[in-house]
Formats: structure tokens, sequence, C-alpha cells
């Protein structure tokens, strides 16, 4: 597997919904994400039904279906809403010819990219429930989902595993490592803002510790041999 921007552009794409829709469809299908995802964020994802979904948007329950085949559907599409503006932003780190720098930012990115990504974080916290949810798609979307996480993950990482006949299971070891962090994010970044650092401040110093070490700069004395 290797990431291409082409692929994922098309895979964007394939779950973006234009902000300057203008077709009546389109529309309505975005309404029915704006109410989702309200929900979503005051309730959860499990005692949200399409029922109340439906009520919010001011449509029938059926109209929901029409758009969108489930509910881990309409919540596919309610994150994917939620990261539009972001593409951009890491469309551009992707394209980082520095591995080590391109690495940073990524880590720098994702972390500030979740002020403003509430339901999104809402699934990276303990216990949450997006993995279960992926897994409750169709074959074919989690299949595609997952083999591009793991294609960006593989890019980002690979230029610093040491080849071998084990560089492949490396590489994926350090694919979920790097998963299980940003799943922390959140309640890492959380504290740090807690005692007075903004966002970008605090983005930083995470990058900063993952990428060089919490002891980049270890003192010269009395140093453990």
């Amino acid at each position: 597997m290797t990431w291409t921007r082409e692929a994922a552009e098309a895979l964007i794409q394939k779950f973006r919904i234009a902000d300057d829709a203008v077709d009546a469809k389109e529309r309505k299908r975005r309404k029915i994400i704006a109410a989702a995802t309200k929900l979503f964020l005051r309730f959860g994802y499990r005692k949200t039904s399409i029922d109340e979904v439906a009520r919010d948007a001011n449509v029938a329950k059926g109209t929901v279906y029409l758009y969108f085949a489930s509910k881990p559907e309409l919540l596919l599409y309610a994150v994917a809403a939620e990261k539009a503006p972001l593409v951009a932003t890491f469309l551009d780190v992707m394209d980082e010819p520095d591995p080590r720098q391109r690495l940073w930012r990524y880590l720098y990115e994702t972390a500030r990219a979740f002020s403003h990504m509430p339901l999104t974080t809402q699934f990276t916290l303990p216990g949450n429930e997006f993995e279960p949810v992926l897994a409750e798609l169709s074959p074919d979307i989690t299949t595609l989902i997952t083999e591009h996480r793991a294609e960006a993950f593989e890019y980002l990482l690979e230029p610093f595993v040491a080849a071998g006949d084990n560089r492949q299971q490396d590489i994926k070891h350090r694919s979920a490592a790097l998963l299980g962090l940003i799943y922390t994010m959140p309640a890492a970044l959380e504290k740090s803002i807690a005692s007075g650092l903004d966002i970008n401040q605090a983005a930083k110093i995470y990058a900063d510790m993952l990428i060089n070490g919490f002891a980049a700069n270890p003192p010269t004395s009395n140093s453990p041999s």
C-alpha cells in the first residue's frame, strides 16, 4: 500500500458535501447531517435515534434513509463534514518533503484540529464508539477507510523504520501506536490548556515531545549511564 494525494482526494470527494450546494437534495442532506451532529454531541451516538434526527431536521424518517443507508453511515458523513475545512491543511502536510518535519506537522495539526472538531473529539475519548461503529459499516466502506488510514500512517512512519525481515511488522506496530497516541490527544491537550497554554502552544509541545522525546536534551551530569 502506498499513500498518494490522488487517492486521498478521491476518498475525501466520496464523502464530501459542498458547503455551497445549491441542489435541493444536497441541501437536505446537509440539513440532516447538521441535525445528527447536534444530537450526537448532546446525547451520544448510541442514545440518538434516527427518529430524533428526522424530527430535528424536520424531515420524515424515511427521508433520512434515502440519503444514508444506516446510522453508522450518517455518523461517518457527519465526521467527514466536520473534517472538511481541515482537508487542505492535511494534504499540504502530507506534501512536506522532509519526513521528520512531515511527521511533526501531522502531529501538530492533528492536535490543533481537535479544537475545531467536537464530534471527532468525542469519538477519541476513553470508551470511544468510533471503532465499533466503523465495524458496523458495509465491508467496502470499512476497508476503504482502514486501508486509507494504514497507507497514511505507513507513509508517515516508514522513513524511520530500518530495513529488515520484520520491517513491515514494525511499521504496523508503530501505526497502531500512533493511532493510540492520537486517541490520547484530546485529554492531554485539555490538561495543557487548563494549565494556561493556548491550543497552538499545547499542540507544539505535544508534537515536540512525541518527535524528540521527553528527554531530548538530557542533563550532562548525573545522568543515568
